[in-house]
């Protein structure tokens, strides 16, 4: 089975690539990997920037320790495509110049029909939300801000053109009570995700079936610029406050 994936270019996406490349070895064909723009942490030309400065050297701190030191770079370097959109002519092309069989799909812009297609099985995509309650992007937090404790969560499933809308694979919930930063819960969840993918490619590769379980549940698909600072904030002292409630 030849597998492909696309993906973005910040910390966690190397960490998965890297992990990944280990694991499945030969049948990993190639890395579509989209240019990410991350706000620098060394600009502090705003105040805005200047007091969130400490804030973002820390995370990224954070990240660098627990997804390893190594997911700086990118270790298959060979195998690895740049591009400024997953969703480019070139990523088609390349998928099928391949012959890949399967592609998984973690971050970048959504991907489009056309991409899909020229995949000869299926698609996973890896989703840090509980789908289909909490769709589209920082899917891990509004749960938190909205109190609902018990979607908090990932999913791996099966990729369609809808938003973070397949047939479910796997389901993990989280208890936001352990985790006093959210940092530290948005880098278990994706590592947890990781981590239940690699079993589930290895059923693949030796032609068992994986589960297609759908949800009827209604959903809503939140969008990037819906998780403001102030909601930021929120959810970082919901955290605070419930795991010094669990530590009493």
């Amino acid at each position: 089975m030849n597998i492909a994936i696309t993906t973005a270019t910040q910390i966690r996406h190397k960490y998965m690539v890297n992990l990944l490349d280990r694991h499945l070895g030969y049948a990993l064909k190639v890395v579509v990997a989209q240019r990410s723009r991350e706000p620098s942490e060394t600009d502090a030309s705003a105040p805005q920037n200047k007091k969130h400065l400490f804030e973002r050297l820390f995370e990224k701190i954070i990240k660098i320790v627990l997804f390893r030191p190594s997911s700086l770079h990118f270790r298959p370097k060979e195998k690895i495509v740049y591009v400024d959109s997953v969703n480019d002519d070139i990523v088609k092309r390349t998928l099928q110049e391949r012959q890949i069989d399967l592609l998984i799909i973690f971050g970048g812009k959504i991907i489009k029909d056309e991409i899909l297609a020229a995949v000869k099985y299926r698609a996973i995509n890896i989703h840090n939300g509980y789908s289909p309650y909490y769709k589209g992007s920082y899917t891990i937090f509004f749960p938190i801000a909205e109190h609902t404790f018990d979607k908090v969560g990932t999913t791996i499933h099966w990729a369609i053109p809808q938003v973070d809308a397949g047939s479910i694979i796997l389901r993990h919930r989280f208890v936001p009570a352990f985790y006093l930063h959210p940092e530290l819960l948005f880098i278990q969840s994706i590592k947890h995700s990781i981590a239940s993918l690699i079993p589930l490619l290895g059923l693949l590769q030796k032609g068992y079936t994986l589960p297609q379980i759908d949800d009827p549940a209604p959903g809503r698909t939140y969008k990037g610029k819906e998780y403001t600072p102030e909601k930021k904030q929120a959810v970082k002292k919901i955290l605070w406050r419930l795991f010094w409630r669990h530590r009493i």
